[in-house]
């Protein structure tokens, strides 16, 4: 049974993160050797991780994604040639949560973007993708990830 749709105020966070362009067919590539850079960055810091780690998604350009990779922290920690200090905006978002393989979130994103349409929510901003736990180490049935879009009430 799919997980339902909502509104909720999703509080605002520093963020460690790393912003970059790839294509759709290199994405999972990308995010499979980012991602474990970043949390072992922030992990070896001694900062505290204040959050689940997420790629925002500036822009829906299959062939020339504008993605960031980042890690909610306790503290901010030092900008490198990598890694910068970030903010996750907050706010009304529209959410819902996906579990299963990541190769099926597109059914997730298709059920909320047709639900924000029926309530008249209008997309305002990035797409961010959440998780809950590593898809690296977990069968597909146990994958969790969060949806969030920012909206507006209308």
């Amino acid at each position: 049974m799919p997980d339902q749709c909502k509104i909720q105020e999703v509080r605002s966070s520093i963020t460690y993160c790393r912003r970059f362009h790839t294509t759709e067919a290199n994405l999972a590539g990308e995010l499979k050797h980012q991602m474990p850079l970043l949390q072992k960055t922030v992990f070896s810091s001694g900062v505290t991780m204040a959050g689940y780690p997420f790629v925002c998604f500036h822009n829906m350009d299959l062939s020339n994604w504008d993605i960031e990779i980042a890690v909610p922290i306790s503290a901010p920690l030092p900008v490198t040639a990598d890694y910068t200090i970030g903010l996750f905006p907050g706010g009304m978002m529209a959410t819902t949560m996906h579990r299963g393989a990541l190769q099926e979130l597109r059914f997730s994103y298709e059920r909320l973007v047709n639900w924000m349409a029926e309530h008249k929510h209008p997309i305002c901003g990035p797409v961010y993708e959440i998780f809950m736990n590593d898809p690296r180490e977990l069968p597909p049935d146990q994958i969790y990830a969060g949806l969030m879009i920012p909206t507006r009430r209308s």
